[in-house]
């Protein structure tokens, strides 16, 4: 039976080869593939949002331009149209709600107040050519005040007469006579109130 040899020391083992130390494992601190899509999304994200506004901006002149023609003027008009009803309901509702001025007054405040807004933004943001307007402020002012008193005649006429003949609500009646005399009042505006001295129009 074979003795059982000893384990070889250091100074055998430095002697039969070279010595192995240890490897050391580092840790890895390289981003994972969860971590590099966080990374290359907000990379993106970062490189995209510049991009983003300057097409925001991009859009924005090219809307306000006289170059934009019949199409930016219906942009224009219907944003006009928002931000004047925005007033409209906004100013009647702080005055009512807030100060506790009687409704009526509050109303027409709120009326005077949007129909000044909206003659301001006609004839600043709305309609704008490379020719000066065919009329003077006073005249538009005038044709303006002309238009307004004439949509508000028919729309009263048609929200007491109309429910009754056609059968319908009369806030179906109101909304369907708005829109009508809305897409009048564009062809009115461009045609006869803010339109171009010259014949080329924007």
């Amino acid at each position: 039976m074979n003795p059982v040899e000893p384990a070889a020391g250091p100074a055998e083992k430095r002697a039969g080869g070279v010595q192995r130390r240890p490897q050391r494992v580092e840790p890895d601190d390289s981003p994972g593939d969860s971590e590099m899509a966080l990374i290359t999304c907000a990379a993106d994200s970062a490189e995209a949002t510049p991009s983003r506004v300057r097409l925001a901006l991009m859009l924005v002149r090219n809307i306000r331009s006289p170059e934009s023609g019949l199409a930016g003027q219906g942009v224009r008009f219907a944003l006009a149209g928002t931000i004047v009803a925005g007033v409209y309901v906004g100013v009647t509702t702080l005055l009512h709600s807030l100060l506790a001025v009687p409704f009526q007054i509050a109303l027409a405040t709120g009326f005077v107040a949007s129909v000044a807004l909206h003659f301001t933004l006609q004839r600043l943001f709305v309609w704008r050519y490379h020719e000066q307007f065919a009329l003077a402020m006073r005249h538009q002012a005038l044709r303006y005040l002309l238009v307004c008193v004439t949509q508000y005649g028919i729309t009263a006429i048609s929200t007491s007469r109309l429910p009754d003949l056609l059968g319908l609500p009369v806030e179906v009646v109101y909304v369907i006579t708005m829109i009508t005399l809305a897409g009048l009042n564009f062809l009115i505006f461009r045609g006869r109130v803010f339109h171009p001295g010259a014949d080329r129009r924007g």
